[in-house]
């Protein structure tokens, strides 16, 4: 009888209908920003605002880098260096869209922020593949390459022009065993 259950149960974990679901950890980074020209004299102040969309679960986020009232000095700009700006897990078959807006801090409620420019990412987990599209990017953007892993865009918006570099990294696929429903 134990031979029995011991032949039976690979065969039926073999018959069961399984399949294998991969998430896919992401992370964006800013690897430099290079201020081209400043909107003042004396230089912008930075901040980048991440929303984050998950397309399936209509759910969103909104975080701003470095938090307020904190924000980066143009003229340091170059001092910037591999900035995580969004950190995420995608399930098999879903998308996440991600913007990156660069904006210049003013003093609201007189003075209100300026958007200098966005990137929108979609991401993608495709069968286990990270599948990324750099959507219509706002204002102008002089300058967009794409490499397998990197972006690299121009935004400028009135008097300032910035160029950033941004590495999409793709640090592991974890296998997941889901069970379909009959």
């Amino acid at each position: 009888m134990r031979n029995l259950k011991t032949m039976l149960l690979p065969a039926l974990l073999l018959l069961s209908p399984l399949t294998w679901a991969h998430t896919v950890n992401v992370t964006v980074t800013l690897k430099w920003i290079e201020p081209l020209q400043t909107e003042n004299k004396q230089g912008d102040e930075l901040y980048i605002s991440v929303l984050s969309e998950d397309v399936k679960q209509h759910k969103d986020s909104l975080q701003r880098i470095p938090e307020a009232p904190l924000h980066w000095l143009s003229r340091y700009a170059q001092k910037l260096q591999n900035v995580k700006l969004w950190q995420g897990s995608i399930l098999e078959g879903d998308e996440k869209k991600i913007s990156l807006q660069l904006t210049e801090a003013n003093n609201p409620p007189f003075e209100p922020d300026e958007d200098l420019g966005s990137i929108d990412l979609s991401l993608q987990n495709k069968a286990g593949e990270l599948y990324l599209a750099v959507l219509k990017p706002t204002h102008t953007a002089h300058h967009l390459v794409m490499h397998y892993d990197q972006v690299d865009e121009t935004l400028s918006l009135a008097k300032s022009n910035y160029r950033i570099m941004l590495s999409i990294e793709n640090l592991s696929i974890e296998p997941n065993v889901i069970r379909r429903s009959r």
